[in-house]
């Protein structure tokens, strides 16, 4: 995913916005998220499933959101109880929310004469 907006946050304030407990350096800035496998210094990335947990151990991210359950991992934890929703919210606020350019009906949108429509 490319995103034109970059946030600098620092780990302790992220964890404020997504309502997560941090482990680790909260000093640490981050600017933008990523998958575990993909992920490098300065980068959030979640794991939620735990067949990825060895992932866990190698990610370079800066940080990792967490389920309330992990103990340890050599990336600062952001531990959540809701792992996707924090990281839903870490996105957005690092990368800001997409505005669709289109709001209510669209100009192409049609329907079908014999279509009704309820109370």
């Amino acid at each position: 995913m490319i995103f034109s907006r970059v946030v600098t946050m620092r780990l302790d304030e992220l964890a404020k916005k997504i309502g997560a407990e941090i482990v680790g350096d909260g000093s640490i800035e981050v600017t933008s998220t990523s998958t575990l496998e993909d992920a490098q210094l300065g980068q959030v990335a979640f794991l939620s499933n735990p067949k990825y947990q060895k992932q866990l151990e190698s990610t370079q991210a800066s940080a990792v959101i967490v389920a309330l359950q992990v103990k340890e991992a050599s990336a600062v934890l952001l531990k959540a109880a809701d792992p996707y929703y924090a990281f839903c919210l870490a996105v957005v606020a690092l990368h800001g929310h997409h505005k669709h350019q289109h709001s209510g009906i669209h100009p192409a949108a049609h329907v079908d004469s014999t279509a009704t429509i309820g109370e």
